[in-house]
């Protein structure tokens, strides 16, 4: 996380107002590009920019057939690795201050019970996490919320443990059901070795 927004239309040679009349900006809408959460996506990686109030959280997330966390694993490496890759942070990295910087290796996971019918659960990828590329979050949550809010409701304890067994064989159910995809969504190329 960076203070300050990065502002990534400025991270070009364009002038103000050629990045604003460029042509295919009308298909994006005329809103501020710098404000959206923005991913430049490479074979087997992507790296998001997101604005926050006054600071920018910037990430990478790879599959490590393509980079060696060695080659990421400190602020120095990580700034490199992304002038390098991506050049045109160039103007901007290098002058930041980075306020927090942390590596999550093996980052999916996923728990026993999600629901239980001792009044307690776990809402969207807290208790279960695949990938954040997809971000499935706002689904999961939407869909737990929906079984939580239900429980919450039933006054008879039998009724509401028989529907808590069935919320949580759905709610493993719908966690489950991406991984698949997800497990090899970052190998493009049956030859990929890690990047020297």
């Amino acid at each position: 996380m960076g203070r300050g927004t990065v502002d990534i239309e400025k991270l070009t040679d364009r002038s103000p107002r050629e990045v604003r009349l460029k042509p295919e900006r009308s298909t994006l809408g005329h809103l501020p590009v710098f404000l959206a959460t923005n991913h430049f996506c490479a074979e087997g990686l992507w790296f998001w920019v997101i604005p926050l109030q006054g600071k920018t959280s910037l990430g990478l997330v790879y599959d490590s057939r393509v980079i060696r966390h060695e080659d990421i694993n400190s602020v120095e490496k990580a700034t490199a690795w992304v002038l390098d890759k991506f050049p045109l942070f160039a103007r901007d990295l290098p002058q930041r201050k980075v306020l927090d910087f942390g590596t999550i290796r093996q980052y999916s996971h996923s728990c026993e019970r999600t629901i239980s019918p001792d009044r307690w659960a776990m809402t969207g990828e807290a208790g279960r996490f695949t990938d954040p590329l997809y971000s499935p979050g706002s689904d999961l949550i939407s869909t737990y919320n929906t079984m939580i809010v239900a429980a919450i409701k039933m006054d008879d304890p039998a009724e509401r443990a028989g529907a808590i067994e069935t919320y949580e064989q759905m709610m493993r159910a719908l966690a489950n059901a991406y991984v698949p995809s997800y497990a090899i969504s970052y190998d493009c190329s049956a030859t990929r070795r890690p990047s020297r």
